[in-house]
């Protein structure tokens, strides 16, 4: 438990003032770094997916490398990154937090995270809402029970995103907080990819 109160503090600990989302880190790692600075090429290969790739070309621009291992603070960590070079830029990191039928747990530590996250950031703007089916898995089998959004840039979409996941028992995973950071380039992109 203790890891979970201090849990925000530590992702932003190197940067209190920051303003740009590049700033901030999840498991030491940043938007815009490269992965290979943390993975050798095989481990990031064995375990890259394609989340978008039926979208065509577009939707392969943009590749997932998920990791369990040698994580501090998350149960897993997502890492998306640009497939146009060899450098595995880093887009985008999802970090998630596992809580077994414990849902009530993880509307508690989201609202830990929202306070802290509020009092770096007394004047940007955020959006709440929830709870509502999510729209990739049919028959209500994810219900996003709570998402708050945070914007960097009061122009473009949010750039840190904290969700609440609730879970069917049919789908075999687990509810689950998920901590999110992308850069404004990443979030122009999926406006494109879903326009």
């Amino acid at each position: 438990m203790q890891i979970l109160l201090t849990l925000f503090v530590l992702l932003f600990s190197s940067s209190v003032f920051a303003e740009d989302i590049s700033d901030f880190q999840i498991e030491e790692v940043s938007i815009g770094d490269s992965l290979l600075d943390y993975f050798t090429e095989e481990e990031i290969n064995k375990n890259t997916g394609y989340i978008y790739e039926e979208y065509g070309n577009l939707g392969k621009e943009i590749a997932s490398f998920g990791t369990k291992k040698n994580l501090n603070k998350f149960d897993m960590v997502e890492f998306e990154f640009k497939t146009g070079n060899n450098i595995y830029e880093v887009a985008s990191i999802k970090a998630y937090i596992y809580f077994e039928e414990n849902i009530k747990e993880c509307i508690k530590i989201q609202k830990q995270i929202f306070n802290d996250i509020k009092n770096l950031f007394p004047n940007k703007e955020y959006f709440e809402d929830g709870p509502f089916n999510h729209q990739g898995y049919p028959n209500d089998d994810v219900i996003i029970l709570k998402r708050i959004g945070f914007f960097l840039d009061p122009n473009k979409r949010s750039n840190i995103d904290i969700i609440c996941f609730d879970i069917s028992e049919k789908i075999n995973k687990t509810d689950r907080l998920s901590i999110t950071i992308r850069s404004d380039e990443y979030n122009d992109w999926l406006f494109e990819l879903y326009k």
